[in-house]
């Protein structure tokens, strides 16, 4: 080190200058970290890991490991290694003057010499310069406010926005509309308008929570969330980190004419597509549209690679909007830099000449062409190629059916830099500076085409065929059973049986005559297996069977058999009932004649409180093991049933391309009330052949899923019996074709569909059901929320009495969704009556705050109710519609479908009666 004495100027010169030689000759030669008056060894992922919060990437590790970037000339970049790169990421879209510009060098460094900064107290020449420079080249502004980001332009745009529209409207409206797929920046305020799921969850509840977001692109979806709540609509002309997706000029036409309509202000985001990016010979992405924003908010580009943003006023607000009104608003130290102003004026410049705007068109009419060729020669690794309108912009998103990752890594290999976009990130951006070359475009197509060359082809997904897809209509009874044998074909691997006895109920006394009926099924794999999984009801008081069970679950044994019994739950009978469940499983053991350590698995379902009729049971299991077969699931289908009106049962098959069966995974299930599930429900069995690993963790997934077993309800009472078994005999290994992600997600989407599918019908089947209520809860803040707000509404006894009367009573939809979100978030409660929207049936009910009546839509849903009903007289489901109603809570991005039904005067009388 050297000491350094305060005036001794020179000794300081001289010092600071032979450092800087030695740290660029150490540079030079390999990685280094710069101390304090001295130099030491390390790669750049140790410097990062030891002094950088670790936000962009584990371990310090970025594109390529030991890759240190020093310098770049144009549209290429050099590392400390020598190396040259061609730059189609542009710092993500920032450098549309590519690196090393002389001119924007030579004005930074003049302006730092001059003065470096003022503050916004102060006039200096390069912000005036700048802002009249910038409204000259926008049609339709007049005014403009800078700042230092886009986040932080957006975030302006908001408080801008809410000013505008206080003057504008006699209402106070918060309530913003923005887009799925949106970006509008990272902090809080700008990220309750960003659509990405994975960067918002870890700061719920957001900052804004009244922002609704609607499916880009979709009128429709946009016609119905609009109203004269809504303060502003933000959009992008192109949505960039969404996936480089264009608005369609239709789209863009309503927006404006909605905002028009209702009085709301239009904010247009170019943070990333304006400052020529577009293409078409446009400075900004509005022009191509043909339409003026209220507002946009411009940074990325517009200073060459220093930070810059700022904020323009269209001259329609700038009219409604006295000058005085924006005194004292909004501020920001930095904002208005002279360096970054000089910068960005030399930028703006060089855009406007029209050489440098005819490059852009040249240069990007190539560049979209070879990227279509590409995607042509490569059908089945690219999805589309996706840019801006007009197909002459340096600017597009290929999006990909191959990991992305794996492309972005084989162009640096061969010396192009690229990026990905997309919420799922599917996509690979490009989008390099503006001043890049049509020879420079050849080469990086070069480079692209051999990129995708050096990725395999995914492989070919397998095909979850259901046995009878879509919703079903059955004429008749008949139908109706053809249907459950379609679906009752047993898997490889297993056997099946049923036998049926009387008895009488020692409960009941000797005085009873009559005598009660149980039915017992065998399930037997071929050989005793671990492969399985099971979850149960949570209630306090388990029946026998099911803590067996969870024995036989939490320590992994071996499972040999499986006794179904109906008629009696074993539900805390005298003795306990644990002993008498254990004799009927010894004495299949026994019958099964299954090694000593194969374990029975009981399952029980019925009345509650009585005993098993332990010794008419254990006869009856030898008739049971003689009925076994290996084709059908129908007769144990219809054995497990209690009050229900009629069997269940569902199948899938597993193909693959070529249409070759691979799987089966069959289930059947009982139920008709006490269903209000939690981790499991009633009682379902599910068979499959297919080999897969971690079967807990699939069964969790379906039975958690939207619509599925723990997303129903008949009538809010959870059983004491509920119980889910999955069993795999292991007879159809995984081919070696297949790779081990590609078979379990065909696992996983075939067992959701037979849970899904069973538990709709449970619900449909429930005990006096008429109609099948589907809520589905969309716009929600968490997915607790959203289905908590569905099962308020499913189990609502006003809400389910007015649905089996056909009575369009939808003010008790309020009335349940109020008193739950009351509850359980009195800050959202507040602001909901303005946020919420409810259809039924394709119809909106309630909207803005008040309901949206009349007599022609209460016929309307008077008759949609009655269509939806089903008769209990039938045996059998004449069909398989829901009574939908959507519920929009306009708070976030978290949505849950729930099933349910009406409560019937036939569910009193069913239940009054049961056990008689």
């Amino acid at each position: 080190s050297t000491r350094l004495r305060r005036g001794n100027v020179a000794n300081v010169a001289a010092t600071a200058k032979t450092l800087r030689s030695r740290v660029l000759s150490d540079v030079r030669r390999g990685n280094v970290v710069v101390r304090r008056f001295g130099v030491a060894t390390a790669t750049p992922e140790e410097r990062e890991a030891k002094y950088v919060l670790p936000t962009y990437g584990s371990g310090g590790l970025r594109s390529k490991k030991g890759m240190l970037l020093d310098h770049g000339k144009g549209s290429v970049l050099y590392d400390t290694e020598g190396n040259s790169y061609l730059d189609f990421a542009s710092g993500i879209a920032v450098n549309i003057l590519g690196h090393g510009d002389d001119k924007l060098a030579e004005a930074v460094y003049d302006q730092m010499k001059k003065i470096a900064h003022a503050s916004n107290l102060y006039h200096t020449e390069p912000y005036l310069a700048l802002a009249e420079e910038l409204i000259n080249v926008s049609p339709g502004f007049q005014k403009v406010f800078f700042c230092n980001s886009g986040t932080e332009a957006n975030e302006g745009a908001i408080k801008f926005a809410r000013l505008t529209s206080n003057h504008l409207n006699d209402n106070d409206r918060s309530r913003t509309v923005a887009f799925q797929g949106s970006f509008h920046g990272r902090s809080l305020g700008a990220l309750s308008l960003t659509y990405k799921p994975a960067i918002r969850a870890p700061f719920t509840p957001l900052l804004n929570q009244n922002v609704t977001h609607v499916p880009f692109n979709d009128i429709k979806a946009l016609e119905e969330v609009m109203g004269d709540d809504v303060m502003c609509m933000f959009l992008e002309p192109v949505q960039g980190e969404g996936g480089v997706t264009p608005a369609t000029r239709e789209f863009m036409q309503a927006a404006r004419e909605l905002c028009d309509k209702y009085n709301s202000v239009l904010v247009f985001d170019e943070v990333q597509i304006g400052l020529g990016r577009s293409g078409n010979g446009h400075i900004w992405g509005y022009e191509e549209y043909g339409i003026v924003p209220d507002i946009l908010t411009a940074a990325k580009p517009l200073a060459g690679g220093l930070p810059i943003g700022c904020i323009l006023l269209s001259e329609r607000v700038c009219r409604d909007v006295p000058n005085s009104a924006w005194l004292g608003v909004h501020g920001s130290t930095f904002a208005g830099s002279p360096v970054t102003c000089r910068a960005a004026s030399v930028v703006l410049d060089r855009l406007i000449q029209p050489s440098f705007l005819e490059n852009i068109k040249i240069a990007g009419s190539r560049f979209i062409q070879g990227l279509v060729e590409i995607a042509d020669k490569y059908p089945e690794k690219i999805v589309q190629v996706r840019r801006p309108l007009g197909d002459a912009a340096l600017y597009a998103g290929i999006q990909v059916k191959v990991p992305a990752a794996s492309i972005i890594k084989n162009a640096l290999e061969r010396g192009v830099l690229i990026i990905s976009a997309g919420d799922k990130g599917d996509v690979v951006r490009l989008c390099p500076p503006l001043v890049t070359t049509v020879e420079q475009v050849e080469v990086a197509l070069k480079v692209i085409d051999e990129s995708f060359a050096a990725v395999d082809a995914p492989e070919p997904e397998l095909i979850i065929q259901p046995v009878s897809p879509g919703k079903q209509v059955f004429g008749s009874k008949s139908d109706h059973e053809n249907f459950i044998k379609s679906n009752s074909a047993l898997p490889e691997g297993f056997r099946v049986g049923t036998s049926t006895f009387e008895f009488f109920p020692e409960e009941l006394g000797n005085s009873n005559k009559k005598a009660a009926v149980m039915n017992l099924t065998v399930i037997q794999p071929d050989v005793p297996t671990n492969s399985y999984a099971a979850m149960f009801t949570q209630n306090a008081f388990p029946g026998a069977p099911v803590k067996i069970g969870k024995s036989i679950l939490a320590k992994n044994q071996k499972l040999g058999a499986v006794i179904i019994n109906n008629k009696i739950s074993n539900v805390s009978p005298r003795n306990g009932g644990v002993d008498d469940a254990s004799a009927v499983c010894d004495q299949v053991h026994s019958v099964l004649k299954l090694d000593a350590d194969a374990k029975v698995f009981p399952s029980s379902t019925g009345v509650i409180g009585w005993r098993l009729p332990v010794s008419n049971m254990i006869a009856a299991i030898p008739e049971a093991v003689a009925n076994l077969q290996r084709s059908s699931f129908s007769k144990a289908a219809s054995a497990i049933m209690t009050t229900d009106a009629y069997p269940k049962a569902r199948s899938v098959t597993v193909v693959n391309q070529s249409g070759e069966t691979l799987g089966r995974i069959t289930g059947i299930a009982k139920g008709a009330g006490m269903i209000e599930p939690n981790m499991a429900t009633m009682l379902v069995y599910i068979l499959t052949d297919m080999d897969v690993p971690d079967l807990q963790s699939h069964l969790a997934q379906s039975v958690n899923g939207n619509g599925s077993f723990n997303s129903v309800s008949v009538d809010s009472d959870q059983s004491t019996s509920d119980t889910i078994l999955l069993i795999s005999s292991s007879q159809v290994k995984k081919p070696e074709s297949i790779s081990e992600r590609v078979w379990s997600d065909a696992f996983q989407a075939g067992l959701k569909e037979v849970c899904t599918s069973l538990a709709h019908d449970v619900v449909r089947n429930g005990e006096g059901v008429e109609h099948v209520m589907k809520i589905s809860v969309i716009g929600a803040p968490s997915e607790a929320l959203a289905k908590g707000v569905g099962k308020a509404v499913v189990n609502s006894p006003l809400c389910k009495t007015a649905v089996a009367g056909n009575d369009p009573n939808v003010g008790r939809l309020i009335g349940s969704v109020g008193d739950y979100v009351g509850k359980v978030d009195p800050d959202l409660a507040k602001r909901l009556p303005a946020l919420i929207k409810i259809n039924v049936g394709g119809e909106t009910v309630f909207k803005g705050g008040e309901f949206d009546l009349d007599g022609d839509k209460e016929v309307k849903l008077t008759q949609y109710m009655i269509d939806t009903k089903q008769s209990l007289a039938e045996r059998f489901p004449p069909h398989e519609k829901t009574l939908d109603i959507t519920i929009d809570l306009g708070s976030g991005n978290y949505r849950s479908v729930i099933l349910g039904a009406d409560l019937t005067t036939e569910y009193v009388h069913a239940n009054a009666g049961y056990r008689s």
